[in-house]
C-alpha cells in the first residue's frame, strides 16, 4: 500500500498555553483615516459597527462571530490587507508578536496599527501527547510549571524573536480592551488560573 496513513488515536493536552495567551491578545490594523472612528470605540456593541477582515477557516473566526461581529473573509492572507485598503473590510485584527514584521511587509502610510485598542480572548496553544505517554505529559506539565514560577518562560518569551515583538506588554496598559469570550473551548480549560495568563490591560484582568 502506498499513501500516506494516519492515526486515528485521539492526542491529549497538556493545559499549559506554552505562549501564555499571547496569539489571543490582537491589535486593529485600519485605514489611518479611520482613526478617530476607532478611538471612539469603548465595547463591543461599538465594534459591532465595523466589519473584520478574516482568515476563512480560521478559529478566530468563530470567536468573532459569538460576540455578533461583522466579518469578511479571504483564504490568501495578502489579499486581507488588499480587502482593508479597498474598504471591503474596516480592521484586521493581528497578533501582538506578529504585527510589526506584518506591517513591514503589507503596511503603508494608508494604514494604522490602532494599539490604543485590543481585541482579547483566550486562545490557549498547548503542548499534545499521545495515549499512553503519561510520564510525557507529566514531565512537560512539572517543567512548564517551574518555567511559570521563576519567571523563566515569561522571559522566553519576551526575548524569542517569534513572540518579543509583543514586549513591553505595559503599553498597552492605557488602551481598550475588548474581551470577548471563546466558545469552542471545553470546560477543562483553566482559563481561572492568571498565573498561566499573559494578558493585556491594567493588572487583574484576566481571559474570559
Amino acid at each position: 500500500m502506498t499513501g500516506v496513513q494516519t492515526c486515528a488515536l485521539p492526542i491529549y493536552p497538556v493545559r499549559i498555553p506554552i505562549d501564555m495567551g499571547l496569539i489571543g491578545q490582537r491589535v486593529p490594523v485600519i485605514r489611518a483615516r479611520d482613526a478617530a472612528a476607532f478611538a471612539a470605540v469603548r465595547g463591543v456593541e461599538d465594534l459591532r459597527r465595523f466589519t473584520a477582515c478574516q482568515g476563512a477557516q480560521w478559529p478566530d473566526f468563530d470567536v468573532l462571530a459569538a460576540s455578533g461581529l461583522p466579518q469578511v473573509t479571504n483564504v490568501y492572507f495578502d489579499q486581507l490587507y488588499a480587502m482593508l485598503r479597498a474598504g471591503r473590510c474596516d480592521y484586521f485584527a493581528r497578533g501582538l508578536a506578529e504585527v510589526a514584521e506584518e506591517y513591514e511587509a503589507y503596511g503603508g502610510s494608508d494604514l494604522l496599527v490602532f494599539d490604543k485598542l485590543v481585541i482579547a480572548y483566550p486562545m490557549p496553544v498547548y503542548f499534545y501527547v499521545a495515549p499512553g505517554m503519561d510520564n510525557l505529559a507529566r514531565r512537560l506539565e512539572e517543567g512548564l510549571r517551574h518555567m511559570l514560577a521563576n519567571g523563566e518562560l515569561r522571559h522566553m518569551l519576551s526575548t524569542h524573536p517569534s513572540t518579543r515583538g509583543a514586549f513591553p506588554l505595559e503599553r498597552f496598559n492605557d488602551a481598550t480592551i475588548i474581551r470577548l469570550p471563546n466558545p469552542n473551548l471545553p470546560p477543562a480549560t483553566p482559563l481561572s488560573d492568571s498565573s498561566l495568563w499573559l494578558m493585556v490591560g491594567k493588572p487583574g484582568n484576566g481571559p474570559s
